[in-house]
């Protein structure tokens, strides 16, 4: 059994009334969501949490009703791509939704092959996928399809497991075609310019490139469910090849942080012998052991939520009665202005908050914030500067709390 079959399973601105100590800086870096995943069907079926790399504020995102795992988070973290498993046995779909759980839709539908592995393209437009043929083989091909799922094809790639390049014009993956092991190649997405990278007696798996592109993490050992399987990285040439774990575990599916300081990965290290997620330096010190699912819970395939780009501040520790959205100032700006907001208590400790910019053709634009946040007063700063001069529109979404403001660029 090969190991794709066992993975089904403000800028800060800070004015005169704001005081240090009252600043609490806000940034998506350090969030990971992985499937939570149980062992038997009394248990439940996985589903998509995400955790804090401190090992803090374990959550679920969504409540499907058909079992995911294999997620992608988009670059500007509001949405989700996704393995739902229509049925476990024969057909797998790729599904998209939102980091809030909702607007979950079915982007293939294609019955009796598995598609899997979703990644989004750096520029969000399109989305690659495995899509594995169980009754020829396990055939393994890799597909490309915009966003929407629309315009799905077959790129002439045999592989899975893809992953784009920092450009999108390219992936790093992997394949048997030209060997009985899997090995790790780059191509163009057309298929092109194949390079063969790794050439060993054992399976190169999961490759994940660096955020600057010029290196790439990968599993490498047996691909048997018995065997250990340890972390190497290599430069994206396929030189300087260092080996990052060494402790005779089944240790797989490496995943850079934005910063490309640490790398998330899936272990059986501790005394329970069962998959739960890991970080550790990319250098392979000071592995940390983030998730502690329940017994006959597993914790597999980690995706990192991307570093935000804009600075949150927390105001105060006063906790509004209401949520609230304020005109944004200065007002016309150029090429930055302040958003300000409330976020309301209520029955539980955080609130799922987004604030998102559209233009005036309702397109949206940017995200200024999306994650859990504490009650309070906060303001972030919107940078304007890769935009057009013209009117955009700013919403905010705090529960069930809802408002939308204009502003205006003048360059």
């Amino acid at each position: 059994m090969k190991i794709c079959q066992i993975l089904l399973f403000a800028s800060i601105l800070i004015y005169n009334s704001v005081t240090a100590q009252n600043i609490a800086y806000l940034n998506n870096n350090g969030v990971i969501s992985y499937c939570y995943q149980p062992k038997i069907p009394s248990l439940g079926i996985p589903q998509i949490y995400c955790i804090n790399s401190d090992g803090t504020n374990n959550r679920r995102i969504i409540d499907a009703t058909i079992g995911l795992s294999h997620q992608d988070w988009s670059r500007d973290t509001t949405k989700f791509a996704a393995v739902g498993y229509v049925d476990a046995y024969t057909t797998w779909s790729i599904f998209k939704f939102n980091s809030d759980g909702t607007g979950f839709i079915r982007l293939t539908n294609v019955n009796n092959v598995w598609d899997s592995d979703p990644v989004w393209s750096p520029d969000m437009s399109k989305i690659s996928f495995t899509r594995i043929y169980p009754n020829q083989n396990m055939k393994r091909e890799i597909w490309i399809m915009n966003s929407d799922g629309s315009g799905q094809h077959f790129t002439g790639i045999d592989g899975w497991n893809a992953k784009w390049s920092k450009n999108g014009s390219g992936f790093v993956y992997c394949s048997n075609i030209n060997s009985n092991n899997f090995d790790i190649y780059l191509c163009d997405t057309n298929g092109t310019c194949s390079q063969k990278l790794t050439n060993t007696a054992t399976d190169e798996m999961c490759p994940d490139f660096s955020p600057d592109g010029t290196e790439i993490a990968y599993t490498t050992g047996s691909s048997s469910v018995t065997s250990s399987c340890e972390i190497y990285k290599m430069k994206s040439d396929g030189t300087n090849v260092r080996r990052l774990t060494n402790n005779n575990s089944f240790d797989y599916s490496p995943k850079w942080s934005p910063d490309g300081a640490k790398l998330a990965f899936v272990s059986d290290m501790h005394e329970a012998n069962e998959p739960e997620i890991y970080i550790m330096d990319t250098s392979g010190t000071n592995p940390q052991r983030v998730t502690f699912t329940p017994a006959n819970i597993t914790a597999v395939s980690p995706s990192w939520r991307n570093s935000s780009t804009t600075s949150i501040i927390k105001l105060n520790e006063n906790v509004p009665e209401n949520c609230r959205l304020f005109q944004n100032y200065p007002n016309p700006f150029n090429p930055s202005t302040i958003i300000k907001f409330d976020v309301a208590s209520s029955h539980s400790r955080e609130t799922f908050v987004n604030i998102r910019i559209y233009d005036a053709a309702g397109r949206e634009v940017k995200t200024l914030i999306n994650q859990n946040m504490q009650p309070g007063n906060y303001e972030g700063t919107f940078d304007g500067t890769d935009l057009n001069s013209g009117v955009y529109f700013y919403r905010l979404n705090a529960g069930s709390f809802s408002e939308t403001k204009k502003m205006l660029l003048i360059k």
